[in-house]
């Protein structure tokens, strides 16, 4: 009985490891990726359509969101053009416009759902496949785009698996927004294609992708477009076509396209930002920032790392890319290193009137790289620096003599310009500069190491109060999703080239996909079901499931299309969230919401709303303000008797109860 049980499993240890070492055709890939995402996800594929990932905050709110546009997009299909008029404007906030825009609108995801949902009508399921698809396209589009730069297989499945399963993503598993960062590999695979054969559906394809990743994070958007523009760059550089006209047109018309495509999405932001509705104060940007230490921090959910790497825990500062990811990168930067040196060596150094000073430029900018990764390192020690001067325990005065040092060799090396610009048509140093500059940018508009601040403002400090987006943006340490595509890339030229060292090579390369499987490990993740807790004092203990819950908003869904709700509790996150959920089936007006931002209005409501018997009659007049035409008071929801005040303060200003399921009542105001 062991030896038949056992030979199964064996076969597939065995056929994991040939794929490992050979994947083979992206389709192969496609579906060993597609299995380690439901092992690596567990237990939510057993219950796509019960199961909500984390918890019943940002999901459920990302289910409302994908429901308004799958909902709209139907209209539109169906004739009904019109609807796409009032995408922008949810049923939350009310009388707020643009409400939607107060968060991601997830346009692309809403896209990718049409079919499921159209057949399904059910959100839960339909979020669940857009989050597990995000595992799985993200691990095949850093296959294809490694696969593309070393001809190596095994290289790029391992790639894969890095970009696909980053420790950092599974820190992020109730954000979908930040999750869905599959399009970015995608971007980059086709526009090598079209650099490498000059055929324009490689072109096509690379502003489809670019589009797709635009309408699926705004902060992608505005993150990686910079990236993008670099790579483009960088192609046209090392390939000579700098002065190609023909090149810089197809380029400049996919450009336009996409921008063309992108815009449109904007302009919704960009009035809120106009408004003063959506700008981002310096503290919320500094609170949201990666600190130097976060890349040694880890999320709690690692099963491997959760426990031990908790270094500079902050919110959204758990910027982990893993240990393997990091070594096979350093592997593959020396081994091109040492080619790119032999290639160099026969080159001239620099004349003899000018050997000292590149020596010394050499020197120089040795010691204060070196000096800039102490400062870096040092956190809390960077008090006793600062004590010594203030001039040791600040990057922003050592780094630029380390720059210009190193442009001081070059300029005088020729040996060093031919080590620069390495092996002829690989892309290392530009993969390596790329991982560099997002993590810099994961820092904000500061550098700190261990919550000691070790830097002048930044770069990001210029763009967030000079160029329009980024003062939109509250969390700059979702930069590490760039860094982690970044180096997942570099990790995939040090998986070939121990790939390329024979079976030892191959082995080793298996073993390392094994590894960072084992440090990424969060299995099984924590699930929810649709149920709420029951606060009222009657009775403490229950849970409302989902079908329960629901039950009165069958009866919301026959009041007036015209109707205006406020439901209470007022203004509590969890609340607000189930509302808008439960919104879906009958997307009547709102006057409660929960996004990334609010509105001003909403907030004078909500400090008058959250305990109206505190001041009942300004608490009226807020209701009666806000067009409120019936209230729907969730007494289960309240601690002890309180939700049956607000029923009684309803009453008595003249409300009536029209409808009620158990302790949900409805109340009709006008």
């Amino acid at each position: 009985m062991t030896h038949q049980g056992g030979a199964p499993v064996g076969r597939r240890v065995q056929s994991l490891a040939r794929v490992l070492a050979n994947p083979g055709s992206a389709l192969n890939a496609t579906a060993w990726f597609t299995v380690i995402t439901v092992v690596m996800t567990w237990p939510l594929s057993s219950g796509p359509a019960r199961f909500v990932v984390q918890d019943l905050g940002d999901p459920l709110l990302n289910c409302w969101i994908l429901g308004w546009g799958a909902d709209h997009l139907l209209q539109a299909l169906r004739g009904d053009f019109a609807a796409l008029a009032g995408f922008w404007h949810a049923n939350i906030f009310h009388p707020e416009p643009l409400a939607l825009a107060y968060s991601e609108h997830l346009f692309a995801q809403a896209v990718q759902i049409l079919p499921v949902y159209a057949l399904t009508r059910d959100l839960v399921l339909s979020y669940n496949l857009l989050f597990l698809s995000t595992f799985v396209l993200s691990a095949l589009g850093a296959y294809l785009l490694v696969r593309e730069l070393t001809g190596n297989a095994a290289a790029a499945f391992v790639a894969g698996l890095i970009y696909g399963f980053v420790p950092y993503r599974i820190a992020h598993f109730e954000h979908l927004q930040v999750l869905s960062s599959q399009w970015m590999p995608f971007a980059l695979f086709f526009l090598r294609r079209y650099f490498d054969r000059r055929r324009a559906r490689w072109l096509t394809m690379a502003a489809a992708a670019l589009v797709f990743q635009n309408l699926s994070c705004g902060y992608y958007l505005v993150y990686f477009s910079p990236f993008v523009a670099a790579y483009v760059l960088y192609e046209m550089a090392t390939r000579g076509l700098i002065r190609d006209t023909r090149s810089w047109a197809a380029l400049s018309a996919a450009g336009a396209a996409v921008a063309l495509l992108t815009i449109p999405f904007l302009f919704p932001y960009l009035d809120l930002r106009w408004r003063g509705a959506a700008v981002r104060a310096p503290g919320e940007l500094d609170l949201y920032s990666a600190d130097v230490f976060g890349y040694l921090t880890a999320s709690q959910r690692l099963h491997l790392w959760g426990g031990l790497l908790r270094l500079a825990v902050k919110r959204e500062g758990e910027v982990l890319l893993g240990f393997v990811p990091v070594a096979l990168a350093i592997g593959g930067l020396a081994v091109h290193a040492r080619r790119a040196w032999a290639l160099a060596s026969p080159v001239a150094g620099p004349v003899q009137s000018e050997r000292w000073l590149a020596r010394a430029a050499c020197a120089i900018g040795g010691i204060a790289t070196a000096f800039t990764c102490v400062v870096l390192l040092a956190g809390r020690g960077a008090q006793a620096l600062r004590g010594v001067s203030p001039y040791l325990a600040n990057i922003s005065y050592i780094a630029p003599v380390a720059v210009v040092a190193w442009l001081v060799l070059l300029l005088l090396s020729p040996r060093a310009r031919a080590f620069v610009h390495g092996v002829p048509g690989s892309p290392p140093l530009f993969y390596l500069a790329a991982t560099a500059a997002a993590v810099y940018f994961s820092f904000g508009r500061t550098i700190r190491s261990m919550g000691q601040r070790v830097s002048n403002r930044t770069i990001y400090d210029w763009l967030y109060r000079y160029v329009p987006g980024f003062d939109g943006l509250r969390v700059p340490s979702r930069h590490a999703m760039l860094a982690a595509l970044f180096l997942a890339v570099l990790a995939g030229f040090g998986a070939a080239a121990l790939s390329g060292a024979g079976r030892r090579g191959r082995a080793l390369v298996f073993a390392a996909g094994v590894l960072f499987l084992v440090e990424a490990a969060a299995a099984p993740i924590s699930v929810q079901t649709l149920a709420w807790p029951v606060q009222s004092a009657a009775a403490s203990s229950q849970a409302l499931s989902s079908a329960d819950a629901g039950r009165i908003y069958q009866i919301v869904g026959t009041l007036p299309r015209d109707a205006v709700l406020t439901e209470f509790p007022f203004g509590v996150p969890e609340d607000e969230v189930r509302y808008m959920f439960f919104s879906t089936q009958h997307w009547r007006r709102l006057t409660n919401g929960y996004s990334g931002a609010f509105p001003d209005s909403y907030l004078r409501r909500r400090a008058l709303l959250e305990r109206p018997w505190a001041n009942p009659e300004e608490a009226w007049a807020e209701l009666l303000a806000s067009g409120t035409t019936y209230a729907v008071v969730h007494e289960w929801a309240f601690p002890g008797t309180a939700g049956a005040e607000v029923s009684g303060w309803l009453r008595r200003r003249g409300a009536r109860a029209i409808a009620a399921h158990q302790t949900d009542i409805i109340f009709a105001l006008r």
